[in-house]
Formats: structure tokens, sequence, C-alpha cells
């Protein structure tokens, strides 16, 4: 995902006094809800629902205490991207965003749980959206903090 490497997010989600900041929005009937144009929230629109159905098959073996840790966390991440594209403040926006790493870091957690433990599935796809999503929002906030001191 080459993409994922530029640090020019600060533009599509970001605090930005004289951009318009993109977030979440209507989606038409045929366009992929992880198809925003805005590779955060798109990312982590994707990292929710691969967490859904992975804590749906974690429930159904029975794995209901680390599935609804995993739900929980897998599913803050675009919640707290969300409220970052509404943020008062640079700082508020960095904040957000932080918390929104935080979180992905937990998935991480609960994904390397469930791949080393012997009797759960692993979790491939959501391992490699949290690391590819986890990149980006570091991007974003040390991109965030430069642009604050220019």
């Amino acid at each position: 995902m080459r993409e994922c490497e530029n640090v020019h997010f600060m533009t599509v989600i970001g605090y930005n006094n004289s951009t318009q900041v993109q977030g979440f929005g209507f989606l038409e009937e045929d366009q992929a809800p992880y198809n925003t144009g805005n590779v955060a929230v798109d990312l982590s629109l994707k990292l929710a629902l691969e967490t859904i159905s992975f804590c749906e098959l974690l429930d159904r073996s029975g794995k209901t205490t680390i599935s609804y840790q995993f739900l929980r966390s897998g599913t803050s991440v675009g919640a707290n991207i969300s409220e970052a594209q509404e943020a008062e403040s640079r700082a508020d926006f960095i904040h957000k965003i932080k918390i929104a790493a935080k979180e992905t870091r937990e998935v991480m957690y609960w994904a390397t749980l469930c791949k080393h433990a012997e009797s759960y599935p692993e979790p491939v796809a959501i391992i490699e959206i949290a690391i590819n999503l986890n990149r980006i929002l570091s991007k974003i906030i040390i991109s965030s903090r430069s642009s604050k001191r220019q």
C-alpha cells in the first residue's frame, strides 16, 4: 500500500483553518463503506468491519471475553477518527488522533494474542490493516505537530 507512506495527510484529514476537512458522510448505495477518499477514514471503517466479522466468529466459538474487548477497540478507532474531524482546535485534533492510534495498538495486541493462542483463529487481515492504519495515524500526528510549529 504505497499511498499510505505519503506524509500529505494533513490536508486530507486534519485540523486546518483554511482547508475543508473531509470526514464521514452519507455514501451512495453502490459505494463501498470504505471508499470515502480519506485514507485514514477508509482504513478505520475497513478495520471495524473486519473486527466485527472476526468477533462474530469468536462469539460462535464461545470466546466471548476476548471478543468483547477486541470488538470495543476495533470499532472505537473509527469513532475517534470521526470525532477528530470536528476538532475544536489543532491540539484537540492531535489528541483525538492519538487516542485512535492507542486504540489501534490495542487492536494489534488482541490480534497478536489471538494469532498466538492455540485454539483461536488468526486475524491476518486485521493485523495488516491495523499496522497500516497505525503508520498513517503516526504520520498524521507528526505532520500536525510540525505544521503547528511553523
